[in-house]
């Protein structure tokens, strides 16, 4: 039996040959048999138990699955290791464990295919490790782990610095204990995201953050309908004027921002409490109230306002920032002012329209139909409501939600060609703080997926240090995560331009780390059209 499970343990080999690669670390380990079982210090281990092997000096002990026991040709007995990884044992590294904008659950660990054989003594105990399927709430997460030393929801690729779902061939029969089924084959969604026809499957909605004249997201759009999925730029946002005109001008479907990322960021949060407030909420309000109010409002028709007061028409816009240069950042409606042409609109504090609430009102619940802004996926959909509010609560919270997220945060701090880039301190240059920005943004609206892209000098500039953290930022969420390099001139284009990816997805979702290259060509290729768009509005003024 052994034979046949492990042949190549049991393959001989002439004297030569082993002469030859006597040196190999690499070289498999010859057996004379195999064991089920094993007695270390008095205590039992056997096929598939989890334990702490033995570490070097002032190290944490390592984290294995027993998957052999042999006596090698040597007559030294020994057991094969199938390694878990704690988050600071992988491409993230310890460094961003000091990092204290997000933090790793101490007791997750991820399983890789990675194996070695080690002397039988090595093993020093025990331990209980369950799979978590990661589409369970914390809360029931919360429950299966409770007895438990630690859990793993997803594997580690040591070669391709993956995080990704567990394949289906690793299923139950080799855990500690079983809390769940796989959720997840290698390769297949849980569910489909793309219909069998066009008429059942729903366009994909994207963000496009640091957009520039629009050139990525243009290209993700025009690579996924290659592969059939419908995908559409809702919301675009950057601080250049010029790109965000530009943008506008060849997307005239797409809400385009111009505002700092940080701004939208506040923004979004506002725009989901207005949204709450006057979208979800609205209708609890008794007809008593609605009449009351319609009543107020014919009264204030009949008064006359003083001088100094002028009437709302309607609200047109809204921003958090300071568009009037205050020097005090808040939120901001742009007002029509009723008898006054476009030319007297203005922006005004929320504080200051505290006398137009149904003015307020009608401008969100009608942005709110028109999707201007993208609203977060909510935890209150977790909680058991009333069938009517929760029927609200559903209706809402899946309008205006993103699916993809995409960016380019500002590599002018990570560039080679900068000569005063902060090697000590990466995330205290402002324009590396954007990095921190793009996955605050990515955490507020959890996307299914998303997509971030920057110059090599991410993953070499401090060590990597931006990079590791871009990785870390997702895997802490629960994002199936891959990071990784792509040079143009492997697909097609003649040129070697290598740029740095960072994929991330739900873990609901297929990774779609296989599909990227067409996303490249599409991308490179757009590089020359927005280069060409910026020509010509710069030559129209």
């Amino acid at each position: 039996k052994a034979r046949r499970r492990w042949p190549s343990r049991y393959e001989t080999k002439d004297s030569d040959s082993r002469s030859r690669r006597s040196n190999d670390p690499e070289e498999e380990i010859g057996a004379r048999c195999h064991y089920t079982s094993a007695c270390v210090d008095d205590a039992i281990f056997n096929l598939n138990d989890d334990v702490y092997v033995k570490a070097g000096p002032n190290e944490e002990n390592y984290i294995g699955r027993i998957t052999e026991f042999f006596e090698g040709t040597d007559h030294v007995l020994y057991f094969t290791c199938r390694w878990f990884f704690r988050a600071e044992d992988t491409v993230i590294s310890p460094n961003l464990l000091e990092v204290h904008d997000h933090e790793h659950d101490r007791k997750r660990v991820f399983l890789s295919e990675e194996k070695n054989d080690n002397m039988i003594e090595s093993i020093i105990s025990k331990l209980n490790i369950i799979y978590v399927d990661p589409s369970k709430t914390p809360q029931e997460r919360d429950q299966l782990i409770s007895n438990s030393d630690l859990y793993y929801d997803m594997s580690y690729s040591v070669a391709y610095s993956t995080f990704a779902n567990i394949p289906a061939e690793n299923d139950g029969a080799t855990d500690s204990e079983v809390a769940s089924d796989i959720s997840c084959e290698e390769g297949k969604p849980v569910a489909d995201p793309v219909g069998s026809s066009d008429a059942q499957r729903e366009t994909a909605t994207l963000l496009d953050l640091y957009s520039g004249c629009g050139a990525m997201s243009t290209g993700l759009c025009l690579g996924a309908a290659l592969s059939g999925i419908k995908l559409n730029t809702k919301w675009a946002v950057d601080m250049n004027e010029y790109a965000c005109n530009s943008l506008k001008h060849n997307h005239p479907g797409t809400q385009v921002r111009n505002e700092k990322a940080e701004d939208f960021l506040a923004l979004l949060k506002h725009w989901n409490a207005l949204c709450k407030k006057y979208v979800v909420h609205s209708s609890n309000s008794s007809g008593s109230d609605l009449a009351q109010m319609s009543n107020d409002d014919e009264d204030d028709k009949n008064e006359a306002l003083p001088n100094d007061l002028f009437e709302v028409e309607r609200l047109l816009d809204i921003c958090y920032g300071d568009p009037n240069k205050t020097g005090n950042d808040g939120l901001w409606f742009k007002v029509r002012w009723k008898t006054y042409d476009p030319s007297h609109d203005s922006w005004e504090p929320i504080d200051g329209l505290s006398d137009s609430p149904e003015c307020i009102k009608e401008f969100v619940q009608r942005g709110y139909r028109e999707s201007i802004l993208p609203l977060p996926v909510s935890k209150f959909l977790l909680v058991p409501f009333g069938l009517v509010f929760m029927w609200r609560l559903i209706r809402y919270f899946s309008k205006g939600s993103v699916d993809v997220i995409c960016g380019g945060p500002p590599c002018q701090g990570i560039s080679g060609l900068n000569r005063f880039r902060n090697y000590n301190e990466p995330l205290e240059d402002d324009r590396n703080k954007q990095l921190v920005v793009f996955m605050d943004v990515v955490n507020y609206l959890r996307p299914k997926y998303v997509l971030m892209e920057n110059v090599v000098d991410i993953l070499k500039f401090a060590d990597g240090f931006l990079g590791r953290y871009a990785l870390s930022r997702l895997v802490s969420m629960r994002y199936q995560a891959r990071l990784g390099l792509m040079v143009a001139g492997c697909y097609g284009l003649p040129q070697f331009r290598m740029r740095a990816f960072l994929w991330g997805s739900l873990p609901s979702g297929v990774c779609l780390f296989s599909v990227l290259f067409f996303y490249l060509v599409t991308l490179l290729l757009n590089k020359k059209v927005h280069l060409a768009i910026n020509v010509s509005l710069h030559t129209m003024k």
